[in-house]
């Protein structure tokens, strides 16, 4: 029996649209993450897309296809975890994929300890809030990859008939 796993990809810098639009030519399952961002150039406002990971894009493929995935260009090679590739369950891929369905400004926060410093360059997550922080938040952890992903709540202030003059803000 053939089993298909989900795969860490790393990529060139700012080419994970283009490894994913190619892996896909090859007929390869691939996810690549991305947010809506909005970019404010002088007086107008632009809204794009950007890689929730920098760097990643995730592959579902059989452990023998993976010469074939680096020979992609745009591929540098696979995120290890203990001397092996590392297998993300399906799980966290549709969490991932129903968050970002779900909410627009989502942000990462890592989850556990950086030991594994090649992941991501350290500086990306330099001004990143704490678990703690995160009261007004929805979050999901994706324990395989070591980050939650967050996204905060919208204030809302709600007149309740019955009160005088006041309001409950949630």
């Amino acid at each position: 029996m053939i089993t298909l796993n989900w795969y860490v990809v790393y990529t060139k810098s700012r080419c994970e649209q283009k490894v994913a639009n190619l892996l896909s030519k090859k007929h390869y399952r691939n996810y690549c993450p991305l947010q809506k961002v909005e970019n404010y150039w002088s007086e107008w406002k632009r809204t794009g897309f950007e890689p929730l990971f920098p760097s990643y894009v995730f592959v579902q493929i059989t452990e023998s296809e993976q010469k074939q995935i680096l020979s992609t260009p745009g591929v540098l090679s696979f995120i290890h975890w203990h001397d092996a590739p590392a297998v993300i369950p399906d799980e966290e891929i549709s969490a991932i994929a129903n968050f970002l369905k779900d909410h627009e400004q989502v942000r990462l926060i890592r989850n556990r300890p950086t030991d594994d410093q090649h992941l991501v360059p350290y500086n990306y997550f330099a001004q990143q809030p704490t678990l703690q922080s995160l009261q007004n938040a929805i979050k999901v952890e994706l324990p395989t990859l070591g980050y939650y992903v967050y996204a905060p709540f919208k204030t809302e202030t709600v007149s309740m008939p019955g009160l005088d003059s006041g309001s409950i803000a949630f």
